[in-house]
């Protein structure tokens, strides 16, 4: 079992496999510049592999998309009800074991500009977020929180070791073996000097009774508002937890497409 802080470095096993959808079981696959329609702003997303796409009909809350790197834009941090999101039609309910990843360029922002930052998977009642008051992210904690949870377990609320960094694409993979008391791991990976390895840091128990959902991406509706601080470039999610092993392999793939540093 990998330990807190270790490394997962990609080796030719694992740089034979160049995208997700190799590892098998995946619920929502949105590609990096694929499926993407630009309309003042990034109107609707196509699930590579499923039918529930991402849209936003609203201009005033399509985040701007740059069609030569792929990126999707959520640093124009608003912290209100009007700030960029893309939705589902419905609320994607997620299995009770899963995978949620994303490869991301996080933002640092200074205390009371902008101090939520990260990634929001969200319905009324939960969210993912990396959440900050520093500008270089050196007091950074991860956030999930499940909808439907009726204890105080039903929440994470724990520092991570390492700490993404701003300003570089990286990969954040996080894993739950079972929403009714499993372990959930966070990763970071493609934020060292060389962008050679995917680290864990964050492993803990989770309470009973929960249950997680995806309605919205870049924004969700708890309060305080959270967003996403910084550009987004692909993500997905499986009905599994992916093991050490493929979290290695599934870094090794995005790396050698150029998604990561």
């Amino acid at each position: 079992m990998l330990g807190l802080g270790n490394s997962i470095s990609g080796g030719s096993a694992l740089e034979s496999v160049a995208l997700p959808t190799d590892l098998g079981d995946m619920v929502h696959y949105f590609k990096h510049k694929a499926g993407i329609t630009n309309d003042s702003g990034v109107s609707a997303w196509v699930d590579q592999i499923g039918t529930a796409n991402l849209a936003q009909s609203d201009e005033d809350r399509r985040p701007a998309y740059d069609a030569s790197t792929g990126a999707i834009d959520f640093s124009n941090i608003q912290i209100s009800d009007i700030s960029d999101r893309l939705e589902f039609a419905s609320d994607q309910v997620l299995p009770a074991a899963f995978t949620i990843f994303f490869v991301a360029d996080l933002k640092g922002y200074s205390s009371g500009t902008g101090q939520y930052h990260g990634f929001s998977h969200s319905t009324a009642a939960s969210n993912m977020n990396f959440y900050d008051a520093t500008t270089n992210l050196s007091n950074t904690f991860f956030q999930m929180s499940f909808k439907e949870g009726s204890d105080t377990d039903s929440s994470v609320n724990s520092a991570t070791n390492p700490d993404p960094l701003h300003n570089v694409k990286s990969l954040v993979v996080v894993t739950v073996t079972d929403i009714d008391g499993g372990t959930i791991k966070c990763y970071f990976g493609g934020n060292d000097t060389n962008a050679s390895s995917i680290n864990e840091a964050h492993s803990s128990t989770l309470g009973g009774d929960n249950a997680f959902g995806i309605l919205r991406i870049g924004h969700n509706a708890a309060e305080p508002v959270r967003q996403l601080g910084g550009e987004l470039f692909e993500w997905g999610t499986y009905s599994k937890a992916l093991s050490a092993e493929e979290v290695g392999t599934l870094f090794s793939g995005i790396n050698s497409r150029g998604l990561i540093g």
